[in-house]
């Protein structure tokens, strides 16, 4: 033994310490057996007041995110360092390719298509030219220079054609056009007008004496209107705008022009303003892609993967070479722009394509049999703003198959589920509509994003967590019958591990304020058996035949309260001691857990620290406290698996 015990020298020493252990655990569950017996029903009071309110606070404040697994703390760079690379907008936003090691800059004033779609920045100074008429312009409002068209090349023409560029501090939308379409309508004196609307190379506008420079966005429109009077010697005139406070006086033949403003068109009367500047960061914003020609299957098998080849098929009934096929695309795209999905920036490739096919001599619509070997060379040397053409198409031995359309909304990444499932039913009901009124060869359109995946993954979750709670519940319920072959005595043990699971929620959600995603529904489903231990075996040693054998022979029959409270004493002398001391085990590893660097490990250590120390508090303090009052005086012979009927 000398080698055993480093503090004692002899056997009796040993057997004197354990002798005070018992004498000292004894009396401290006689105290607390005295404490229960006297306050049971007070304790039950808080329990049922305490243990509804933690759940109920639980789930009103709960936040559900389906999120990647973060091992690291906040401060840790791989989260502080993802916290400051999104006040960036991505690198390939802003550096679609390459750029070439030396390439000439544009002059905003040079409206050659050429120069519009091949240019990577343009430049002008501010400094030259400098008078009272250049004065800087308010918010919203364009000080415009104008460039008038050569008149008589064009007579007879029904229509005439105007081009803008308007320098700003973000892309023009054709939401912004309002008042401005309404001026252009009168001056070209037009019946209407088609618009597009193209956002092209920023503008560099520095002031080559002092040095200063800024950059805005700029952006081309292109309007067609329908002349009333077709013999009109009028061809149409060039816009060069500056919305800012910087502007450039282009060189002659620009003559300054109007002042141009951006505002609601008159004619929406009271309807929401669309021209409403969005409240969502670029870097924050959410995109929406919508789909021509693809068919998703949406079954899944019970076991295994599906292939990625066989998830999508092109849909036989896409047409996009019929004409009728490309007006319905095209005009899809206007009216989603002009809808109130909260469009702020609409990447249409059969806008562009259209803009092509003019520059090539075609008709738009463009003939069936010329459609593909057009649209091949459009992907091929066209842009979509800053993305290439060809990243929007899909082709299938040499011919167009299917496309998809992306459209920036003002909507936050970071919406709340029941916002994002929200909007995403404003779409579903704007594509319904499209694909009940389009061409038949044009139908079939659905849209996607990233943040209905988020949203309803989020919905999954919570619904799949309480299903799940549910069914884990129901068979412990039958895993305590088992044991201890009493209805009632399961159901207070299922009752007491509900309570448990309650409080583990409310450590959570309330008190830690994590977010509910998969490691902390893990978690609760995991921890339920862990929390019915200590309960089942209060239970099962309560609804033993020696709680009464082994008590004095008594002259006559013990009352109910009499048994209850002998079967609780017996269980809480034969097992509360290993009970506590199996808490304060595990409370201890816990603990070193918690203290780990990694959040996943000091989140784990933090649950099982808390759902321990409530099972061992519920075990020995609320669960008594109830088979003091209700528990079975015979729990063995109250429908057990025998009396009941079953057979194992």
């Amino acid at each position: 033994m000398g080698g055993r015990w480093l503090f004692f020298r002899t056997e009796a020493e040993v057997t004197a310490v354990h002798e005070c252990w018992a004498r000292t655990s004894g009396r401290a569950v006689v105290g607390m057996i005295r404490s229960l017996i006297r306050c049971h029903r007070a304790l039950i009071l808080v329990w049922a007041i305490s243990v509804p309110t933690a759940l109920i606070w639980a789930a009103v404040v709960v936040r559900p995110e389906v999120r990647p697994l973060n091992l690291f703390p906040r401060d840790h760079n791989q989260n502080r360092g993802k916290e400051v690379s999104s006040m960036f907008i991505d690198v390939a936003e802003a550096v679609p390719e390459a750029p070439k090691f030396e390439q000439a800059v544009c002059r905003e004033h040079a409206f050659e298509d050429s120069v519009s779609q091949g240019c990577i920045l343009f430049w002008c100074d501010t400094s030259v030219g400098q008078n009272p008429l250049t004065v800087p312009a308010a918010d919203g409002s364009c000080q415009c220079f104008r460039q008038t068209l050569i008149q008589g090349r064009c007579s007879g023409s029904p229509e005439a054609h105007i081009l803008q560029r308007f320098a700003w501090s973000r892309h023009v939308t054709e939401q912004d056009l309002g008042d401005i379409s309404t001026v252009v309508l009168q001056a070209a004196g037009g019946s209407n007008l088609t618009t597009n609307v193209q956002p092209i190379a920023p503008l560099v506008l520095q002031d080559w004496e002092l040095g200063h420079a800024s950059v805005q966005s700029l952006t081309e429109v292109k309007m067609e209107v329908a002349k009333v009077d077709s013999g009109s010697q009028l061809c149409g005139w060039m816009d060069l705008c500056f919305c800012g406070k910087a502007v450039c006086k282009p060189p002659a033949p620009w003559m300054p022009g109007p002042r141009l403003v951006f505002r609601a068109n008159p004619s929406q009367g009271n309807s929401r303003r669309l021209a409403a500047e969005p409240v969502v960061k670029v870097a924050d914003r959410v995109s929406v892609q919508v789909i021509f020609g693809l068919t998703v299957d949406g079954s899944r098998p019970l076991l295994g993967d599906v292939e990625p080849e066989g998830a999508w098929e092109f849909s036989v009934k896409h047409q996009p070479q019929e004409p009728w096929a490309q007006r319905s695309m095209f005009a899809f795209c206007a009216d989603t722009a002009r809808s109130e999905l909260r469009v702020v920036e609409a990447e249409c490739w059969m806008t562009s394509f259209r803009d092509y096919a003019k520059t090539m001599n075609e008709p738009f619509p463009v003939l069936p049999h010329r459609f593909h070997a057009l649209v091949s060379d459009f992907s091929i040397k066209r842009q979509i703003g800053q993305t290439s053409a060809a990243e929007f198409l899909w082709f299938a031995n040499g011919k167009l198959k299917a496309s998809f359309v992306n459209f920036q909304v003002d909507v936050s990444k970071t919406a709340s589920a029941t916002e994002a499932l929200a909007y995403s039913k404003a779409w579903d009901s704007h594509l319904a509509q499209y694909n009940a009124q389009a061409s038949r060869f044009a139908r079939g359109a659905w849209h996607s994003s990233s943040l209905w995946v988020v949203a309803e993954a989020q919905r999954e979750l919570l619904a799949t967590t309480v299903l799940t709670l549910g069914l884990t519940i129901l068979t412990a319920f039958v895993g305590v019958i088992i044991f201890t072959q009493s209805l009632s005595l399961s159901f207070f043990v299922v009752l007491a591990t509900s309570g448990v699971i309650s409080g583990l929620a409310f450590f959570m959600v309330i008190v830690m304020r994590w977010y509910v995603g998969p490691l902390e529904v893990s978690s609760l489903i995991v921890f339920i058996g862990y929390a019915a231990t200590y309960s089942l075996r209060i239970a099962h040693r309560y609804s033993s035949p020696d709680a009464i054998s082994n008590q004095p022979q008594e002259a006559k029959p013990l009352k109910k309260e009499a048994v209850r409270r002998r079967r609780v004493v017996f269980a809480l002398r034969s097992i509360g001691g290993a009970t506590a001391g199996s808490a304060i085990t595990t409370a201890g590893c816990a603990c070193f857990l918690m203290a780990a660097k990694l959040t996943f490990f000091g989140q784990m250590g933090g649950a099982v620290l808390i759902v321990t120390l409530l099972s061992v508090v519920t075990a020995l303090g609320p669960l008594p406290a109830v088979l003091l009052w209700l528990g079975p005086v015979r729990p063995r012979t109250t429908c057990s698996l025998h009396s009941c009927g079953i057979r194992l």
